[in-house]
């Protein structure tokens, strides 16, 4: 999803559902394949981020894998 993104930018809001729910998932492989498309997402600008910065904080400060939060931490730079 993340290397694709930017083709379907106005058809995001069911992937983004989607990917909100593997962020809470068990598998670290799954989680940090949200985080990489979450970041690429919130790389767009798009109008979708005005609710995704702040949930995706949210979710970073909850992550307990440093390599899964750098992902978060680099997307909001």
């Amino acid at each position: 999803m993340g290397n694709i993104a930017h083709l379907f930018p106005k058809k995001l809001d069911v992937a983004i559902a989607n990917l909100f729910i593997n962020t809470q998932h068990e598998g670290t492989v799954v989680r940090w394949s949200a985080a990489f498309a979450l970041g690429e997402i919130v790389k767009l600008k798009s109008k979708h981020n005005e609710d995704l910065i702040p949930t995706i904080e949210n979710i970073c400060n909850k992550e307990e894998k440093n390599s899964i939060k750098k992902i978060y931490e680099a997307a909001l730079k």
